[in-house]
């Protein structure tokens, strides 16, 4: 058992291919722009909502505003990203809403406990974000116990790109 785990450890690509930059991608890499839907649906009831994704209660657990899958034998690059308030009076600097960017559950450094918006949907700010196949990157909001809860919807985009997790490595020793 030992010896196929060390076995299967030794035949591992864990390592970027020296000619691939996650600055500018190959030419073959798959672009994907992915946006929290406009007029999501209430899991409860069935109905569309006005607008984004609403805040959860004062005290409620997170609601989850974006979530991606990294596909099977991809790495991919997030880019560019925005997390947003849509409409008045923005919670930004409040305390009233806190929203976090995690990985596979854990939160990224310097990305969780945000109490600002990030970017905006037409303009996401740069970011450098790599995932490998299987990874889960959600952004969550939530609203803590005694907070007022603004008044509309929360929204987050990820622009990037995917490329083969086969392509993007290389063996030790060999190129």
């Amino acid at each position: 058992m030992i010896v196929a785990r060390i076995q299967n450890s030794a035949r591992m690509r864990p390592f970027y291919h020296p000619e691939l930059t996650l600055f500018n991608p190959w030419p073959d890499a798959r672009w994907f722009n992915l946006q929290t839907p406009y007029g999501t649906v209430n899991p409860a009831t069935g109905a569309p909502y006005v607008g984004y994704v609403p805040y959860p209660a004062a005290g409620a657990q997170p609601v989850v505003v974006l979530s991606y899958v990294v596909p099977p034998a991809l790495i991919a690059v997030i880019k560019k990203m925005a997390i947003i308030n849509q409409g008045m009076n923005p919670p930004d600097g409040s305390g009233n809403v806190i929203w976090q960017v995690t990985v596979n559950g854990a939160a990224l450094k310097g990305l969780n406990n945000q109490l600002g918006q990030i970017g905006t949907m037409p303009a996401p700010l740069d970011t450098q974000i790599v995932l490998w196949e299987s990874d889960v990157i959600q952004v969550t909001a939530q609203c803590p116990v005694g907070a007022i809860i603004p008044p509309g919807t929360t929204a987050a985009s990820f622009l990037g790109w995917t490329y083969p997790l086969v392509e993007a490595t290389y063996k030790r020793g060999k190129q």
